[in-house]
Order: C-alpha cells, then sequence, then structure tokens
C-alpha cells in the first residue's frame, strides 16, 4: 500500500489556496522567467467540491492556530475522525479568547464565584 507524502498544515494551506483559484474557474498563464509559455480556460468546479475545499481550508487553519499556540508542528494526518475537525475548532477557540461550549458533555453545570478570576488592578492595589 502506497503511504501518503506527509505535509505541514501551513504548506497545505498554500496548496489549498491555489485550488481555490483554479476551483473558481478562469483564464491561466503558465509563465518561466522567460515569459509565458502556454495557458488554459477552465470552468468553475461545481459549488459542493468549491464547499469542500472551503471546509478543508477552516481545517488547516485550526490546525495551524493550534500548532502555533503549542508550538508543536507535525504533518497533518491522513484520516481524521468525525470529532477531530470539531475538536480543533473548539481548541482555536479557546486560544482566541472565547467561550466554547462543548458539544460532547451531555450536561455540564457550574457555579461561577469570581473568587479565581484575576482582578484588575485598582487604585488601593497599586
Amino acid at each position: 500500500m502506497r503511504q501518503r507524502p506527509r505535509v505541514a498544515g501551513g504548506d497545505l494551506l498554500a496548496v489549498e489556496e491555489i485550488y481555490e483559484r483554479i476551483a473558481a474557474g478562469g483564464a491561466f498563464d503558465v509563465r518561466a522567467s522567460a515569459g509565458a509559455i502556454g495557458g488554459v480556460e477552465l470552468p468553475p468546479r461545481p459549488e459542493a467540491a468549491r464547499k469542500k475545499a472551503a471546509q478543508l481550508a477552516e481545517l488547516l487553519q485550526d490546525l495551524e492556530v493550534v500548532q502555533r499556540h503549542c508550538e508543536q508542528y507535525f504533518p497533518v494526518p491522513g484520516e481524521l475522525t468525525p470529532t477531530d475537525p470539531i475538536t480543533l475548532l473548539m481548541a482555536r477557540l479557546l486560544i482566541q479568547g472565547h467561550c466554547v461550549i462543548s458539544p460532547f458533555l451531555p450536561r455540564a453545570r457550574f457555579t461561577l464565584t469570581g473568587q479565581d478570576s484575576p482582578r484588575p488592578a485598582g487604585p488601593a492595589q497599586r
């Protein structure tokens, strides 16, 4: 069985951006240092293909944010479970300072007292 090449998330984002441009369709020129060497006119890809590419881009962006935050860089896994994209999005939102409700918890109850919350330094605390 042939193994897939292991590619970093940031590199795949660049490839995905090129794919999006091609999927939109239009005229493309192929250029080299000597100038234009050819071109092609491509029809736009079906909406379903563009939507799937957009979902992949979001996943890769989530992965890139999590890797940068954790300072742990690794190739994009060849396969993901159905919960992996959800978990990555939750992690990205938490890193960005958002509150997240986990769809994996059937019920959660918390009492917030403010006791552990950081308090801004007031005039008496300076």
